[in-house]
């Protein structure tokens, strides 16, 4: 928590939210000490993968030119997995969708397209549910916007944490396999 702190401290845009912030990273401390604070809860209960964001996935990427004598580009995506699945939890999935946006969006697109992400993965979501015949009536988009409210702060200690890795330059923090060792 406390280096934590000194991290946000760096940056004048929180000084107006310390006393938030730091409250969160208190709660946060407190979830994990006891999950069941924070239970998952039908109808959203799902397996997450709470580690999902861009490094965690493998593109295979299709040359875009049939043409070999051009110069080769890195093609579009045609298939996509997801990997490291070592800390699943059985909780909500906004989790995943919240870490995912906060982690691997290019800078500019949470500030300028938030709320259409947001709205994009609730119509997706509710598309694979009706392609698998469920009854998405409990899915509304307020119930959705609820499981944001109630399961998106849990994932801003974790954005917090993950920042000093995420946007550092290379060689600047330790490696990652060494992770339990590092103060946080």
């Amino acid at each position: 928590i406390n280096s934590a702190m000194v991290s946000v401290k760096t940056f004048p845009e929180c000084s107006p939210y310390l006393v938030k912030i730091e409250r969160s990273l208190r709660e946060e401390m407190k979830w994990k000490q006891n999950p069941a604070l924070h239970t998952a809860k039908e109808p959203f209960a799902t397996f997450v993968h709470t580690d999902f964001w861009a490094n965690n996935m493998m593109f295979k990427l299709e040359n875009e030119s049939e043409n070999e004598q051009e110069l080769p580009n890195f093609g579009i995506p045609s298939d996509m997995k997801i990997v490291d699945f070592q800390v699943t939890l059985y909780s909500s999935p906004v989790r995943d969708l919240i870490f995912f946006i906060y982690s691997s969006a290019a800078d500019g697109v949470i500030e300028n397209h938030y709320d259409e992400l947001i709205n994009i993965y609730h119509d997706e979501f509710i598309d694979c549910l009706n392609d698998v015949g469920c009854d998405t009536d409990p899915f509304s988009f307020n119930n959705f916007q609820t499981e944001l409210e109630e399961f998106a702060p849990l994932e801003f200690p974790h954005i917090l944490y993950m920042h000093k890795f995420i946007s550092a330059a290379k060689g600047k923090v330790p490696d990652l396999t060494n992770l339990a060792l590092i103060p946080i």
